[in-house]
């Protein structure tokens, strides 16, 4: 899956919580730029690891406020589990 459809999934699950971002956005903060709040945040990285069948570590979880980040860690997760 190439970054810029996973990009749009994951804005599409962004806005599904109620925050509303242009789909066209690259690099974003959740809670500085956008103010998503903890709760909103976990519930995001459920849906995301649902969407995706991947899993987050909880070391990981705190970088994945950056949109940037968390698209490129989506795409290597996906990657891992197509070669399991």
């Amino acid at each position: 899956m190439d970054t810029s459809h996973i990009r749009k999934i994951v804005i599409q699950l962004i806005n599904e919580e109620g925050i509303f971002i242009a789909s066209n956005t690259e690099h974003l903060h959740l809670f500085q730029d956008v103010g998503i709040d903890s709760f909103a945040f976990i519930n995001l990285l459920i849906k995301i690891e649902d969407t995706f069948g991947i899993r987050f570590d909880i070391m990981q979880m705190e970088d994945c406020a950056d949109l940037a980040y968390l698209v490129k860690l989506i795409k290597q997760k996906t990657r891992e589990d197509d070669h399991d």
